[in-house]
């Protein structure tokens, strides 16, 4: 039983932490696409920035889903922007509460 779960843990993280992908970002709207999977939608406040890694929670229509970028994957100055769109958002959202 606890080899399932275990597995289970592991591919719902690998589906979360794409191995490779390209991140386009314009204002709040963001879109991941990599070999196995697209994702588009809006940033959302719940999106949180970490120092070695931020994780973005994206809205769609259909669904939300959580993308997990490490620091070490991506450059340094393109880091910083996800962090700055982050910001933003959560700046935009509570502007609008």
């Amino acid at each position: 039983m606890a080899f399932i779960s275990g597995r289970w843990c592991w591919l719902q993280f690998k589906a979360v932490h794409s191995d490779e992908g390209v991140v386009i970002l314009s204002s709040s709207n963001i879109c991941f696409e990599s070999k196995t999977v697209k994702i588009n939608g809006n940033l959302s406040c719940k999106s949180r920035v970490y120092p070695k890694s931020v994780w973005l929670h994206i809205e769609s229509l259909a669904q939300s889903r959580w993308l997990i970028v490490n620091a070490r994957s991506v450059e340094p100055q393109n880091f910083i922007r996800l962090k700055r769109a982050i910001l933003a958002a959560r700046t935009e959202s509570a502007g609008l509460k």
